[in-house]
């Protein structure tokens, strides 16, 4: 695994800017609905039962876990020092395996997705159809992340650009 360090262009910021955006207003839209749906069926089931409890304690947990989310991303994520410093890594891994997804009765319940040999960033990338059959095994990516909030840039494999299916930041920090 190559890592490279290079300067961020504005339109790189302005796209990290935007999934921020995006990501905050999704865990707004759902605490919300978490909420209106906790007070909406206290009133209007009075009384106590376990129907009540079995409904209303997963409703407040996912309602409390949104809050959290949103509650790190305003106050701890590292996005601020990105806008900052306009400092973003590259880094080029090789693709250990690709998976189509897996299937039900109902038909395909996931993206296509690639895995990364080696990676401290992320166990796997969700990618679109079209990137998932352009890409084999020991294809070298090349993925461009904001340098403190590892929020994906960019993604390359030669001159191609691969089509991921969202920007969310990686949760898995580099090991030390």
């Amino acid at each position: 695994m190559k890592v490279y360090e290079a300067d961020m262009t504005a339109k790189e910021i302005e796209k990290i800017s935007k999934a921020y955006g995006k990501e905050i207003s999704s865990t707004v839209f759902w605490a919300i609905v978490f909420a209106v749906a906790f007070i909406f069926f206290n009133m209007k089931n009075y009384g106590k039962s376990i129907y009540k409890l079995i409904f209303n304690l997963p409703v407040f947990l996912m309602f409390l876990s949104r809050l959290y989310r949103l509650t790190k991303l305003l106050f701890f994520d590292t996005i601020h020092q990105d806008f900052e410093e306009k400092k973003k890594i590259i880094i080029t891994l090789i693709v250990d395996e690709t998976f189509e997804g897996y299937s039900s009765l109902e038909g395909t319940n996931s993206a296509p997705s690639i895995q990364f040999k080696d990676n401290p960033y992320f166990r796997s990338i969700d990618v679109t159809r079209d990137s998932y059959y352009r890409i084999s095994k020991r294809d070298k990516i090349k993925i461009e992340l904001s340098k403190y909030g590892k929020w994906i840039i960019n993604m390359k494999s030669g001159s191609r650009i691969i089509d991921y299916m969202n920007i969310r930041k990686s949760r898995f920090k580099k090991k030390s």
